[in-house]
């Protein structure tokens, strides 16, 4: 077993970033097309409202991804250092409870 634990789930992550930049251009691009297209104040605040909530719902879901990976890549790392652990008698077995116990 290495000694040195490597990340995964690089294409999630990857993926988790390409949905909150989505987000942050659906964003954008409704504030500039908001400004630039002619029209009356309902029109452009419709569509300012519609962008932002398209925009921020694909943030927060992209950032929940990165979370959730996150989240994944750090228990993973915790399990990989607790099985490279030479000794484990830190542990107490089942038998060391019940005698303890009487």
């Amino acid at each position: 077993m290495s000694s040195e634990y490597k990340e995964d789930y690089g294409t999630a992550s990857g993926i988790a970033v390409l949905v909150s930049c989505i987000g942050w251009l659906a964003i954008v691009g409704g504030g500039i097309a908001a400004f630039t297209i002619p029209g009356s104040g309902g029109d452009k605040f419709f569509l300012i409202a519609t962008a932002l909530f398209i925009g921020f719902s694909f943030i927060v879901s992209g950032q929940m991804m990165r979370a959730i990976i996150d989240n994944t890549n750090a228990n993973r790392e915790i399990l990989h250092i607790l099985k490279s652990k030479q000794c484990c008698d830190t542990f107490a077995t089942d038998s060391q409870l019940d005698d303890d116990a009487v």
